[in-house]
């Protein structure tokens, strides 16, 4: 079989068809990224300034797993409250770098 295809090397250890590495998930090492880098905030309909934020992906997704019981309680009250106590939230660059 012919080690060229389409005018790419497919030698292993080459990378694949989008450059990144055989048996890599690119997407697996974003998201480990991501989890850093964003927070999701739910900002107080009450309190000018006031919010409660919590370490998420880039898409909003929180870890449930990952987290301690006092803030995955947290989160799921700050959920429950929107539209009463908190606003929708929103995901931005965590704060915590």
């Amino acid at each position: 079989m012919d080690r060229q295809s389409n005018g790419q090397d497919m030698s292993i250890g080459a990378g694949n068809a989008h450059g990144h590495p055989q048996g890599m998930n690119p997407l697996q090492d974003v998201t480990a990224h991501d989890a850093a880098a964003y927070e999701i905030r739910f900002q107080s309909l009450f309190h000018e300034g006031r919010a409660l934020a919590f370490p998420c992906d880039r898409n909003g997704q929180v870890d449930l797993d990952s987290v301690n019981e006092r803030v995955r309680s947290n989160y799921l009250f700050a959920r429950a409250m929107i539209g009463r106590d908190y606003a929708m939230p929103f995901v931005m660059p965590s704060q915590l770098h």
